[in-house]
């Protein structure tokens, strides 16, 4: 390729970039994302181990979950499945406009559990992704989950997300966690502090260790405060609704605040 060209063809996709709308350029990314299996499969399948391994990283933000799945890749020649990585792949992705590309990684991300079931490939996902449990299991596969924990105060430091996102995530994961055992107790569960470099293995659930530490109780106490205190605005709102004659009118919720109330083990339904 001639230089001109290349620079031609650079300034092209910048443009696209700068111009295309959000909604285009996400479908582009997600037929771009569909046509590369082969592609896909070369990056991100490199090892094949054939041990019938399945670890599933759950734990807060900044937990250390990222750094814990590239040891255990390292280590064990695990390949690990990051949905965050497929989104580099398509044209016209950035840094700032990573959530236009969340169709075209989860697209890539089931073409790769595809192949990785089908070939019984050993394999790393993040927790988000524990759907795909049922179907590992279906596979006779042996599933390790492991959460990686980081005290609060310290993991917040290193990670610049919305303190929202952040405990909700924290207390989420564990949430899930303790429901995946719950359902599957033939599960494998470790906990993992980096901080402190404990590990406690093969336990019945989340529990058995938050039961023996203070700090990471304060951890949830505060999480559950911290979200509790954002949903007041709601609980206003719902009194003001309770307190009027007429007309009722419905509160729509979004999607972060209903999942706050779940979390919090409240109930509500619109």
């Amino acid at each position: 390729m001639k230089e001109k060209d290349l620079i031609n063809y650079a300034k092209t996709l910048l443009n696209n970039t700068l111009t295309l709308d959000e909604k285009t350029i996400s479908e582009l990314a997600y037929e771009e994302i569909k046509s590369k299996k082969a592609f896909l499969e070369d990056v991100f399948l490199r090892n094949k181990n054939k041990d019938k391994k399945a670890f599933f990283i759950f734990g807060g933000y900044s937990s250390g979950k990222k750094e814990f799945a590239s040891a255990l890749n390292e280590l064990y020649q695990i390949d690990t499945i990051e949905a965050d990585e497929i989104k580099k792949h398509c044209k016209y992705y950035n840094s700032t406009n990573s959530h236009l590309f969340e169709k075209a990684s989860l697209e890539g991300l089931n073409i790769l559990m595809n192949t990785v079931l089908n070939k019984r490939y050993s394999f790393i996902l993040d927790g988000r992704f524990f759907e795909f449990i049922d179907s590992v299991l279906e596979k006779n596969y042996e599933i390790e989950i492991n959460f990686v924990y980081r005290p609060l105060d310290i993991a917040i430091k290193s990670v610049e997300i919305l303190e929202n996102t952040f405990y909700n995530e924290f207390i989420s994961s564990i949430n899930a966690v303790n429901k995946i055992k719950e359902k599957h107790s033939n599960i494998r569960v470790n906990f993992y502090d980096l901080h402190n470099d404990l590990v406690f293995k093969d336990i019945n659930n989340l529990d058995e260790v938050i039961n023996k530490s203070e700090v990471i109780q304060n951890d949830i106490k505060f999480a559950r405060d911290f979200l509790l205190k954002n949903c007041d605005l709601v609980f206003n709102k719902l009194q003001e609704v309770i307190n009027t004659d007429y007309p009722i009118k419905k509160i729509k919720l979004s999607d972060t605040m209903k999942k706050n109330l779940d979390n919090l083990g409240i109930k509500y339904s619109e």
